[in-house]
């Protein structure tokens, strides 16, 4: 099995600070963005998905370019990324529980 480390650098290009990967052996690899969960994907046995922290602010993030990009989730991020996740991805609901956020998928319940 062999082990590669990986550091992070942050680098700001003019919008937005973007992570970068660098390996032992000094390459770097710029981050894949981040992807906002698809509700058609989920199933009947499994209609919702939990978005970790790191998403939500990564989210928000790429999303919001014309402001600061943000390093906790805060209310005004919480409140984003659930309008966005109702409003603009098709989500039926979205709720926090702490830093995280449940979406669901209510309509494969009525199938």
């Amino acid at each position: 099995m062999e082990w590669v480390v990986f550091r992070q650098l942050l680098v700001y290009n003019g919008n937005a600070i973007n992570r970068l990967n660098i390996s032992e052996g000094g390459k770097m690899k710029m981050s894949r963005p981040f992807v906002f969960p698809d509700p058609d994907d989920r199933s009947k046995n499994n209609p919702g998905v939990i978005v970790n922290s790191e998403q939500v602010i990564g989210l928000y993030n790429q999303y919001n370019k014309d402001g600061d990009d943000v390093q906790k989730v805060t209310n005004t991020v919480k409140e984003w990324f659930t309008n966005e996740a109702i409003q603009n991805q098709g989500w039926d609901e979205a709720k926090f529980i702490g830093n995280q956020c449940i979406l669901e998928n209510k309509l494969l319940e009525k199938q």
